[in-house]
């Protein structure tokens, strides 16, 4: 049986290894790294364990909570997936490009050839700073030989399932940054190439790593707006676009009501995907309930849960598995009690599996009426476009 707990010192090695295999930009393949995040990790779920919730948005941001998949046979790290409380701030906004749709129009150009030839639609791309510290879903790492067995969902639905059990120490928006096709051997990809490379003088992989400890250079250096329609063909396609192993998650995320803000990263274009906390289907679903009975055997028909405990001085535990929920009560077999460490009367967090809601369709893109060029000053072009910089997005 595999099981879910907090990350701790011990899996250092075999994350390392993890980092080697992928590029995510929250397991980078250095050891000093990953060891600061395990110490982040571990002071943030103490902090729930002592009910030391965050007071303001940048007490939050000190938050990291990183899940690993344990095989309870070998006691070895085989997965990973991690939650972020608090992303950004006031002093440290979260960035991404904006895309706004531009309606321009000639109305001499319509009289001359007598069709509507004069109106023009064009994306804008606005840096977009986030102040107001959302919670963000890190990156789901499942290695090929677990994949299809309900792992990968298991990892991706844990964040919300704690977010769902402790709803304090997390931001009413969830996002999920979706990592776009990456050639680690050609600097990045055509997006990095064609634009952000043109601002930022440095290679991709070190942009990327520099950006975890800052954003200064960011800010700073990229465009605050610029015309999507001066780019080739070949970059345009890649807006948006998601690498083949983020797949899988962004298929789930869509699933439970995660949307297309039309926001995308900065550096390579991934799409950003945004969710009232209180509106995601998983977050709804999670509830505690106390352990009632031990099943005998378990049915083919017994619904199956994410099931998690967290005894008074132990860690927090949990597993995908059939149960019988009767009311405020749970029932699970004599296995999971043992992996879970639970006994009856224990309170247990549960989450059905079995959740089918309605797939939400994406924002709509947001559009702006674009005035007659002929004497309009700068400073009004900035007023148009100002709610799309997201400044005051507190």
């Amino acid at each position: 049986m595999f099981f879910v707990r907090p990350v701790e010192m011990r899996d250092l090695d075999r994350l390392i290894e993890y980092a080697h295999t992928v590029h995510f930009i929250n397991l980078p393949p250095h050891k000093a790294t990953i060891e600061h995040k395990i110490d982040r990790a571990t002071a943030s779920f103490a902090r729930v364990a002592a009910g030391d919730v965050p007071k303001t948005a940048g007490d939050r941001r000190a938050g990291l909570f990183f899940f690993v998949l344990e095989d309870a046979t070998t006691g070895e790290c085989a997965g990973t997936s991690s939650v972020t409380a608090g992303m950004g701030g006031h002093d440290h906004p979260n960035l991404s490009f904006q895309l706004v749709r531009a309606r321009r129009g000639s109305v001499v150009l319509d009289e001359h050839t007598g069709a509507a030839t004069g109106e023009l639609e064009h994306t804008i791309a606005c840096l977009f700073q986030d102040r107001a510290s959302p919670s963000e879903l890190g990156a789901i790492l499942v290695p090929s030989t677990l994949r299809g067995g309900g792992y990968g969902k298991l990892m991706s639905w844990i964040r919300l399932h704690f977010i769902g059990l402790y709803p304090e120490f997390f931001a009413t928006r969830i996002l999920a940054e979706m990592m776009a096709p990456i050639d680690k051997y050609n600097d990045g990809n055509v997006f990095w190439r064609m634009v952000a490379r043109r601002f930022i003088n440095l290679p991709y992989d070190r942009a990327d790593r520099l950006s975890t400890r800052t954003r200064e250079f960011m800010y700073r250096l990229l465009p605050n707006r610029f015309n999507l329609s001066l780019l080739p063909d070949e970059v345009l396609a890649s807006i948006g676009g998601v690498n083949k192993l983020t797949k899988p998650a962004e298929r789930m995320l869509k699933d439970i009501g995660f949307r297309f803000t039309h926001r995308i990263d900065p550096f390579d274009a991934g799409p950003h995907y945004e969710a009232n906390r209180d509106e995601i289907a998983v977050v709804r679903a999670t509830h505690r309930a106390k352990l009632i009975d031990v099943l005998d055997t378990e049915s083919a028909n017994d619904q199956r849960y994410i099931v998690s405990h967290w005894p008074a001085g132990g860690s927090f535990r949990a597993i995908n598995t059939p149960a019988i929920v009767d009311g405020d009560g749970v029932k699970i077999s004599q296995e999971a009690c043992s992996v879970l460490r639970a006994e009856r009367g224990s309170e247990l967090g549960i989450t059905p599996m079995s959740i089918r809601p309605a797939v939400a369709a994406d924002e709509p893109l947001p559009e702006v009426e674009m005035p007659s060029m002929r004497g309009v000053e700068t400073i009004e072009m900035g007023r148009l476009f100002a709610p799309y910089h997201g400044r005051d997005h507190f």
